[in-house]
C-alpha cells in the first residue's frame, strides 16, 4: 500500500503532466479556427482507435472500431 506522501507525489505529477499536455495543445491550437480545431481532436481520436483495433502495445484484442454516436448540443 502506498504511504500518503508517495501517493501526494504521483498526484503531483499527474497534474503536472496534465498541464504540459495541454499548454501544449493551446500553443499548437491557438490560431487555428473551431474547424481546424475539432479536425485536430477527430484526428487524435481516428488514430488512437486505430492503435487500439490493431491491438498494438496494449496486450488485449482488438477494440470496435464502432463511433460512439453523434449527440447535439452537447
Amino acid at each position: 500500500m502506498r504511504s500518503e506522501r508517495e501517493t501526494t507525489q504521483l498526484d503531483v505529477n499527474a497534474i503536472e503532466m496534465t498541464r504540459r499536455i495541454r499548454d501544449a495543445h493551446y500553443e499548437e491550437l491557438k490560431n487555428k479556427t473551431d474547424r481546424q480545431r475539432i479536425d485536430y481532436y477527430n484526428r487524435g481520436s481516428e488514430a488512437l482507435r486505430e492503435e487500439l483495433s490493431s491491438g498494438m502495445g496494449t496486450g488485449l484484442p482488438g477494440v470496435s472500431r464502432r463511433r460512439p454516436p453523434h449527440r447535439r448540443g452537447a
